[in-house]
């Protein structure tokens, strides 16, 4: 992404010195890929309260990540960015160090980031100094979610272990059900193996492969039985091509095909979207094995330079109300996640935000995910390794060993996120 940026940066300058400031209304356009029920209904509560504001709000859905980022950096070296996008960890880095983002030093000392956020997000948002990304909301990747129904009628219970969800697995299949819910998506694998690195591997050898990255963490017994259990659980997926999101998965849990999905807190905004009830449709718990841990994700947003006033005062509203208590209590509940503000009461979460918050608190338990600690590179290689080996039963574990070490020495530390 950087070396696009570069032409970005040149592109941009073009434009700002031509550009005219217009009198008109705070307003804002949104980059974004929160399409889902769920994520769609949690970003019209920040429209509906921009536009109570006196703003005029627009937003520019993507299908994923990459297509949005792509489309956003295509914009930018136009010269007409949108002036709000929601960014990754490591981009949101590089268009801060290319000058191509909105310092919001400003806003955050007058509205007090420093006492009102958790200690851990500002280092998140910062680039050589400069405050460059506006947290939305944190998110807990450490999650998994039962179809409690479909345990009770084959009167089994809830698993605490892998070896639990792999001993169970046979009798969900002789009932024509999918014992686990996966998407195709290479990302989703990932995030499998992540929870598996933060439970059966433990959260030493889970900083060794993410923070530290060291490739001989895949020497390790418990790393290996990590590989392991991924390839039994291999077996257990569905057939290629019927699970092609992560809210298909999902909705595969909630219609009662599928008994657990692992996928992050986002995931109970769909449970609500369809009006299950938190303890009796569906249970929320941490992934088996990872009881103890939270694995840190924020939202956050990121605001391009632009020149025109209207935007300018969009970018400030935006900042401001994104953080009022209020809306951050009322999204964190839409969207499944837990606000960034500290001082919000436990009265306004349900219960397993509740839950999390507990684990949240731990410094201990915390976990960074690795978008925010692992370098790019090394991080997609390892994805599109444990994503290839979950699709190709003739990769074996032995082999996707050999892989991910070899993906993990080839790319430590280049281009590390901010």
């Amino acid at each position: 992404m950087k070396a696009v940026l570069l032409v970005c940066s040149w592109a941009l300058s073009l434009s700002l010195g031509s550009a005219r400031a217009a009198d008109e209304a705070p307003r804002i356009e949104l980059a974004h890929y929160w399409i889902s029920a769920s994520e769609r209904a949690s970003l019209d509560l920040i429209a509906q309260q921009f536009k109570a504001g006196g703003g005029r709000w627009s937003d520019t859905p993507s299908p994923d990540y990459e297509l949005m980022k792509r489309d956003a950096v295509m914009r930018i070296a136009a010269g007409f960015p949108p002036a709000a996008m929601w960014l990754g960890a490591e981009d949101i880095a590089s268009l801060g160090a290319l000058g191509l983002a909105t310092p919001l030093n400003d806003m955050a000392q007058q509205d007090a980031w420093q006492t009102r956020l958790y200690g851990f997000v500002l280092p998140e948002l910062r680039n050589k100094g400069d405050l460059v990304g506006l947290p939305v909301t944190l998110h807990n990747e450490n999650w998994a979610w039962f179809n409690a129904k479909l345990y009770r009628r084959l009167h089994l219970p809830l698993p605490k272990t892998w070896d639990d969800v792999l001993a169970q697995a046979p009798a969900f299949v002789r009932a024509g059900l999918m014992p686990l819910a996966i998407s195709d998506q290479a990302w989703n694998v990932r995030l499998l193996f992540t929870t598996l690195m933060a439970g059966a591997a433990g959260p030493e050898l889970y900083r060794r492969l993410y923070v530290k990255e060291d490739p001989t963490v895949f020497d390790e017994p418990r790393v290996i039985r990590v590989l392991e259990i991924l390839g039994q659980l291999r077996a257990y997926r569905p057939p290629t091509g019927k699970v092609k999101t992560w809210n298909a998965a999902t909705a595969l849990v909630i219609q009662g095909q599928a008994a657990m999905q692992v996928m992050g807190d986002w995931a109970k905004g769909e449970f609500k979207s369809v009006g299950t009830g938190a303890d009796q449709d569906f249970v929320c718990a941490p992934v088996p094995e990872a009881q103890q841990s939270f694995i840190t994700a924020i939202d956050m947003l990121s605001f391009p330079r632009v020149r025109d006033a209207s935007s300018q005062a969009g970018q400030r509203l935006l900042a401001k109300l994104i953080l009022e208590p209020r809306l951050q209590a009322a999204f964190a509940r839409k969207k499944g996640s837990l606000p960034v503000l500290k001082d919000i009461p436990v009265t306004e979460l349900d219960a397993c935000a509740a839950d999390s918050l507990v684990r949240l608190n731990n410094a201990d338990a915390r976990l960074a995910s690795p978008r925010s600690t692992t370098s790019e590179r090394a991080r997609i290689e390892m994805q599109d390794e444990v994503g290839a080996f979950w699709m190709r039963p003739e990769i074996t574990v032995a082999e996707l060993r050999q892989r991910l070490k070899q993906a993990m020495r080839k790319n430590q530390g280049a281009g590390k996120a901010a």
